[in-house]
């Protein structure tokens, strides 16, 4: 078979040349075998397909054939009637054979006829690969994909000595079966780094329930106050230090200071003293924060319910599911729940793992609150029958720190304790009551995700008096690295948060989706080295909302460097299914990075 009858319509005469030059040269170098190819049979396919425009071509050198592209093309000849084309490996005569093939017969549907002359119909139009974009059809896009420019698609066949003086040709993956490496077998869309959720619903049980208890209760504007109450813990800040108040006093009695003495006035030690101290006080008042103690009596619980049940269960239960995810093998027995308000915890962990779980101890210091969460627990009533067994509730944590939890929850509790040192000592007793994994749920905001660093950063160093554990904290979720975070480092307006779509309770006729801002933190008990080890590859954090634009992806990624990158995945530079994947994932996912040193922005190639 001759390459002209392969290419000759799609390449310039001069092409031809360089092109059969370069296939003798890589012959003879590769030590290749090649035959000369028998002429095949002609058939009308000839005379409708190739020759439709009747123009004569002029005969070419043959190109080398070598015998197994030879068989394929051979093969594909016989059955020319089907324009589906095999993209799992396709030769490189296969992709020159069918271009011309495709393109001939796109033209002949765009002109209306098709076989004998007569009008396309529908099912021959469909045959034919379209060339919308990713999408519906976006499989079919592909198999186009892979003829578009025959000469550098056949050219990428051979090593990179061989053509180098010919055209730089980029390859975008060295072999497609690296891909197992990463996805594991799985699709794209389900890549091993996807630990998103979808929109989460309450449990029926828990639902019902929740609405059984405020339907009983009939509290007044109950929407309105609870809206009320969920923009209020939002707005809610961090109570100021006591160091932070001195230091600002001395800023401002410095200011005050030097205005009364470029003022010259002529007052006593004693009164000038008085009257700087009086107006450092009225400027502390006006510009510090004052923090309300919320008492959460039986009122308040009502409202917290319809406000924040839903959303708090949301954020939960999307931080547990990252280790249910990454650590299928882990199997908790016991969970400890600090904090646990309404019983959100022990829901979401019993949605996840079921009836593997044999101890939930729920610890919360409102009295009210620990009935209101026995009651959801009966389904609105007493707890004769609880949809969930062994759940017991207290007001204080266990004394002993030899009593381990596997699994040791704290959700929206660190942001209740007032000041920095009471937060660190119950990191630190938390800590100690953990025997695989600690998670930390806050708000998502800057308050609230200072908080988590502040206990991320205290455990890591290891400042704890007694140390009853001697295996070292590792971060699990959601950092990548062990280092400061990039975000405070830079003072980033936007905190390190993530979001997660949820149905609100259905308090009127009809269920809202809302979504959830929050901030977590999952600390692990490493045996020696417990961290994922990956050949070729580190895993990346998207801290930010995928932007998917036609043949590229924008991505913005916490990298196990420690540094913020901003990366647009291409199909061409980082592989289709390095492309796949990043247009599959979402805020909050993994994305596997190359490792190379000259080009920190570069994503891996081979999954």
């Amino acid at each position: 078979m001759h390459s002209a009858s392969l290419i000759g319509r799609t390449s310039p005469p001069d092409l031809h040349e360089e092109f059969v030059r370069v296939l003798e040269r890589a012959v003879s170098e590769l030590d290749i075998t090649c035959d000369s190819p028998e002429e095949p049979a002609k058939s009308r396919l000839n005379y409708w397909y190739f020759q439709a425009s009747r123009r004569q071509t002029t005969a070419k050198r043959s190109a080398p054939i070598f015998p197994d592209d030879h068989e394929h093309v051979v093969k594909s000849w016989s059955a020319t009637q089907s324009a589906r084309v095999d993209t799992a490996t396709p030769t490189m005569f296969e992709v020159a054979s069918r271009t011309s093939f495709l393109n001939n017969g796109r033209a002949q549907l765009r002109r209306g006829t098709g076989r004998r002359g007569v009008r396309a119909t529908t099912a021959e139009r469909h045959r034919l690969p379209s060339r919308r974009p990713d999408g519906p059809g976006k499989r079919k896009r592909e198999s186009v994909s892979v003829l578009a420019s025959p000469k550098r698609r056949c050219l990428q066949q051979f090593s990179p000595a061989v053509v180098g003086d010919y055209c730089n040709v980029r390859q975008c993956t060295a072999e497609p079966l690296v891909q197992a490496n990463f996805l594991k077998g799985s699709p794209h869309r389900k890549h091993p780094g996807v630990t998103n959720l979808k929109t989460v619903c309450l449990p029926e049980p828990l639902q019902q329930a929740a609405l059984s208890v405020l339907r009983g209760a009939e509290v007044k504007d109950l929407t309105e106050r609870a809206q009320k109450l969920t923009n209020f813990l939002w707005s809610r800040k961090r109570a100021e230090e006591s160091s932070q108040l001195r230091e600002k006093a001395l800023l401002l009695e410095r200011k005050y200071l030097d205005k009364e003495r470029d003022s010259q006035n002529d007052v006593g030690d004693r009164e000038l003293e008085a009257r700087i101290k009086k107006n450092v006080l009225s400027e502390l008042r006006r510009t510090t924060y004052h923090r309300t103690v919320l008492r959460y009596d039986e009122e308040l619980g009502l409202l917290y319910m319809a406000a924040r049940l839903a959303g708090g269960y949301a954020a939960v239960i999307r931080a547990l599911n990252e280790i249910k995810k990454r650590d299928p093998l882990f199997v908790p027995s016991s969970l400890l729940d600090f904090g646990s308000g309404l019983g959100s915890g022990a829901w979401a962990s019993h949605s996840l793992w079921g009836d593997c779980l044999k101890e939930y101890v729920c610890v919360d210091s409102s009295g009210d609150m620990n009935t209101l969460a026995e009651q959801l627990l009966g389904g609105g009533e007493e707890m004769d029958n609880p949809v969930i067994k062994h759940v017991y509730f207290r007001q204080f944590l266990p004394v002993s720190p030899k009593v381990q939890y596997d699994l040791v929850l704290a959700a929206f509790s660190l942001s209740e304790i007032a000041t920095l040192n009471e937060r660190l000592n119950a990191i630190y007793t938390l800590w100690r009551k953990t025997n695989s994994y600690l998670v930390l749920v806050e708000n998502g905001t800057k308050d609230g995700h200072q908080i988590l660093m502040e206990a991320r950063n205290a455990l890591l160093k290891g400042e704890e008096e007694v140390i009853h554990d001697m295996r070292r904290p590792a971060v699990f979720a959601p950092c990548t690295h062990e280092l400061l975070c990039p975000k405070l480092i830079k003072q980033s307006v936007v905190p390190c948060n993530f979001i997660q779509f949820y149905y609100s309770l259905p308090l009127s006729r009809s269920q809202e989706r809302q979504q959830e801002k929050f901030s977590y933190l999952i600390i692990s008990r490493s045996q020696e080295e417990k961290t994922q080890q990956n050949e070729g590859f580190d895993m990346g954090r998207l801290t930010a909302q995928v932007r998917r634009r036609p043949r590229h992806v924008q991505c913005q990624l916490c990298c196990s460097d420690g540094e913020l990158k901003q990366v647009a995945v291409t199909a061409r530079h980082h592989g289709k299914d390095m492309y796949r994947c990043a247009r599959n994932s979402d805020w909050g996912d993994l994305l596997p990075m190359f490792h190379e040193d000259d080009d920190d922005t570069k994503i891996n190639d081979n999954l």
